[in-house]
């Protein structure tokens, strides 16, 4: 987890705006300061319940280290249906952990941000880093 980054519990997520490989995410921490995280090298991205008056409740980044075992990695890569041969299943599951060995050393970062309310967001992207606003 990264550590450097400013707090945002019980700040706001504005608003994002996705590119080819980049997205920019805008937030507001809860002293009414805004922030951009910009997002490069994005490999997969997705985002739910994007509301008015979106509310974070934590943003977190993982790189070079394994991610937290309960990551809903199904959201960002779905899985082969059920009834798919299982050859579709094993390289599904080295697919995963090659994205996983990514993340842990350090070439990809997961980014999380989790909601009080509104939007709840994953992805994976090669950087993630605050611009000055």
């Amino acid at each position: 987890m990264r550590t450097d980054f400013p707090e945002f519990h019980d700040g706001w997520f504005d608003g994002i705006r996705v590119g080819e490989d980049t997205a920019t995410l805008y937030l507001r921490e809860r002293n009414g300061k805004d922030r951009t995280l910009i997002l490069e090298g994005v490999k997969a991205l997705q985002m739910d319940d994007f509301r008015q008056g979106n509310i974070v409740v934590e943003l977190e980044t993982t790189k070079g280290a394994r991610p937290s075992s309960n990551t809903p990695w199904e959201r960002l890569f779905p899985s082969p249906h059920p009834s798919a041969d299982q050859q579709y299943h094993d390289k599904y599951a080295q697919f995963l952990e090659a994205e996983i060995a990514k993340i842990v050393s350090g070439e990809h970062s997961l980014v999380v941000l989790s909601p009080a309310y509104g939007a709840d967001l994953l992805a994976v992207c090669r950087e993630a880093s605050f611009r000055a606003t």
